[in-house]
């Protein structure tokens, strides 16, 4: 499937789009750097040239799925401002987390790794796009980036857990849309 043809040279940026492409396939827990490099058509240790462990290649994936999803999503929201600009955020999230399932296992997992890695700088910028979202809104009631995130991601975790598998998704949007709007409601005229 990800085998390398003859002639192109493996290299860092091969290596974790291969990667990518596996835990997309097959989950995380799947990824080894044996599995992967037989995907290659390589030898496990040829990997270590590119990535110190498999921890520093989960980094270097979860840092470019959240680089990709950031990118994806202010070109969403281009043009939209405030209370607009942080519900099509949310909406965008909770679509693009729906159709790639790994990306809430790459999150959870945040905690995993060292501080100023790859993929904690992808994931704080990500937050500076939401708190410059918040702050130009100019609404000093609507909520930091934190809460923000963490209802968006809170939601879209038990949302995918089957907690509530009898909702239907036309009440699961409502839901969550409801908490939205608590979360950020119209400002008092």
């Amino acid at each position: 499937m990800f085998k390398m043809a003859k002639g192109h040279k493996l290299n860092r940026q091969r290596v974790v789009a291969a990667a990518e492409d596996y835990v997309d396939a097959h989950g995380i827990k799947a990824l080894t750097l044996p599995h992967l490099a037989k995907e290659l058509g390589v030898r496990s240790q040829s990997l270590y040239n590119y990535v110190a462990n498999r921890e520093d290649l989960l980094s270097l994936v979860g840092a470019h799925m959240i680089t990709e999803m950031r990118q994806a999503a202010t070109d969403h929201i281009i043009g939209l401002s405030g209370r607009k600009a942080l519900f099509t955020l949310a909406d965008f999230i909770r679509d693009y987390m729906r159709q790639r399932p790994v990306m809430r296992e790459i999150i959870m997992r945040l905690h995993e790794y060292p501080d100023q890695s790859p993929m904690e700088q992808a994931v704080k910028q990500f937050v500076d796009l939401v708190e410059r979202i918040r702050v130009q809104s100019g609404s000093p009631d609507f909520p930091s980036a934190h809460i923000y995130l963490g209802a968006v991601l809170g939601y879209i975790f038990f949302d995918s857990a089957d907690l509530f598998a009898g909702d239907s998704d036309h009440k699961s949007q409502a839901d969550y849309h409801d908490m939205l709007n608590r979360l950020f409601p119209y400002p008092n005229k």
